[in-house]
C-alpha cells in the first residue's frame, strides 16, 4: 500500500507505513540536529565575546 504526502510544495511517495514514519523520524532528528549546531555556534560566540 503506497502513502502520498505533500510537503514543503513535493509530493512524497512511501510504500509503506515503517517508510512514512522513518521519513518523519529523519525530519526531526535532522531539526534536532541543525537546532544543536545553531545552538553550538551562537554559544561559541557569546564565549568568545566574554573573553575578549
Amino acid at each position: 500500500m503506497r502513502f502520498f504526502e505533500s510537503w514543503g510544495g513535493f509530493i512524497w511517495e512511501h510504500n509503506s507505513v515503517w517508510d512514512y514514519f522513518k521519513a518523519l523520524l529523519g525530519r526531526l532528528i535532522g531539526a534536532v540536529i541543525g537546532i544543536g549546531i545553531l545552538f553550538l555556534i551562537f554559544w561559541f560566540f557569546y564565549w568568545y565575546g566574554q573573553s575578549h
